[in-house]
């Protein structure tokens, strides 16, 4: 599972565009009302990345569900578009989460100049 990493400046940003009723507050109590216990779950990895996302992207079989990220609006605002195995769209989205995948395994000097971090999260302390 990938997740924007609750301490990076983007995070911020983001919440600043999310209405009051779809913000976690500060990222620690993300860190414990979500991260924590899912971390707990046994075969789940949960990374995280430190740039903005104008969308949230579910992989689940061979279907894709993306919701949109917009001024004002939470994801779960957003109408949810399924799009199935072969199609481009789900083409398109799947090559993003493979990006990330790509990212944690081997960070590409490219994105690490940019600043771009996607990396397993571990539980603090």
């Amino acid at each position: 599972m990938y997740t924007m990493d609750p301490y990076c400046a983007s995070r911020k940003d983001r919440f600043r565009l999310e209405p009051a009723a779809a913000q976690w507050g500060d990222p620690d109590r993300y860190v414990r009302s979500v991260l924590a216990p899912l971390s707990e779950v046994p075969g789940l990895a949960l990374y995280t990345f430190n740039f903005p996302c104008s969308f949230a992207m579910e992989e689940i079989d061979d279907t894709c569900r993306v919701m949109l990220y917009g001024h004002g609006k939470r994801g779960t605002d957003s109408p949810i578009w399924v799009f199935q195995s072969g199609s481009a769209q789900h083409e398109y989205f799947v090559s993003q989460i493979r990006w990330l995948e790509a990212l944690c395994k081997s960070p590409d000097d490219y994105w690490s100049a940019k600043g771009v971090v996607v990396r397993r999260w571990r539980q603090p302390g």
